[in-house]
């Protein structure tokens, strides 16, 4: 049974790469509220937390490389601190699957990097779920951060679909046997709203050259000198 289900599975991965070779993702992001009564949050924090708008992001890919950005919207200038934007990134994520490289664009203090992101390690699940019409199946992992007070860790769960067999999603996030239809990062949920998959073998996607090339840990180390060296910090 397990080998008729794995040429079944071939079979349907043959035929839809001789139609799909390229495609677009629309994700939409948004700030999940903590629903745990035992949780406790500070009621200006959760309020926070539920004024945050929602924005959509966007994935383009091929059969080899793919990128993740947010999607243009009017700017109304406003002083509300955006944490969707802020974790969910207002740059540049590029993936290279054949290479196995992942690289993040951004500004930061009027100056341009280019970030190389180290290669997730999943752990697949049994858990599974349809999602539109799509049978999805869990993948978890832990990713360790930087922040002001040290290092972090965050929760990651990602749901993809098999029968999209792009090894893509949003952000760094990708390495799986299927397209992530929905991502979760701590409280940041990104889920695609959009799917347009397209036979177009000529989709072009660039690899992002404008900038300072730096790992993770020599980008946070600058980041943390320019906050220590600010005013704001001081004060």
């Amino acid at each position: 049974m397990k080998l008729l289900n794995l040429i079944t599975f071939l079979l349907l991965f043959i035929l839809f790469n001789t139609v799909a070779q390229s495609g677009e993702v629309i994700y939409q992001a948004e700030i999940l509220t903590p629903n745990n009564k035992n949780q406790k949050v500070n009621t200006e924090v959760l309020k926070l937390l539920k004024s945050q708008k929602k924005i959509d992001y966007k994935l383009i890919f091929n059969t080899n490389k793919s990128l993740f950005k947010k999607i243009k919207s009017l700017k109304i200038s406003d002083k509300k601190l955006h944490l969707v934007e802020a974790l969910a990134g207002n740059g540049l994520y590029y993936f290279q699957k054949n290479d196995n490289l992942v690289l993040f664009q951004t500004l930061f203090s009027d100056e341009y990097f280019i970030i190389k992101k180290t290669k997730i390690d999943w752990v697949i699940t049994q858990n599974s779920k349809k999602i539109g019409q799509y049978v999805c199946y869990e993948a978890r992992a832990k990713k360790e951060i930087e922040t002001r007070r040290g290092k972090s860790i965050r929760n990651i769960s990602a749901w993809f679909a098999p029968d999209i067999p792009y090894n893509f999603g949003p952000k760094e996030y990708g390495y799986l046997p299927g397209l992530i239809i929905e991502l979760k990062e701590d409280n940041l949920l990104l889920k695609a709203k959009e799917i347009n998959l397209s036979n177009k073998k000529n989709i072009v996607i660039r690899k992002p050259t404008k900038g300072i090339n730096v790992t993770q840990r020599e980008y946070d180390s600058i980041v943390k000198k320019v906050i220590f060296n600010s005013k704001r910090y001081r004060q």
